[in-house]
């Protein structure tokens, strides 16, 4: 039974057709073919937003692991 549900699909698979667009065709209408935003990168947006992200995260595990060592009463052994 699996064995006819595979050839059943890979024959379904074959039968649509496919058509290609080349990078000459996609910029004669772009509204048709661009799907994703053109707009030039700014590397200051991302680092804006990621660096706010990155250091809330970081002060987050830190917290919690200080947090953790006050309430078991655990402390870390200093070197002499």
């Amino acid at each position: 039974m699996t064995s006819l549900l595979t050839v059943v699909l890979i024959l379904a698979a074959l039968h649509s057709p496919v058509r290609s667009v080349t990078l000459q065709e996609g910029k004669s209408n772009p509204q048709k073919y661009i799907y994703y935003d053109t707009d030039e990168f700014n590397p200051w947006i991302h680092l804006a937003i990621s660096l706010p992200i990155l250091y809330a995260i970081l002060i987050f595990i830190w917290s919690g692991v200080t947090l953790y060592m006050k309430l078991s009463g655990k402390s870390r052994q200093r070197r002499q």
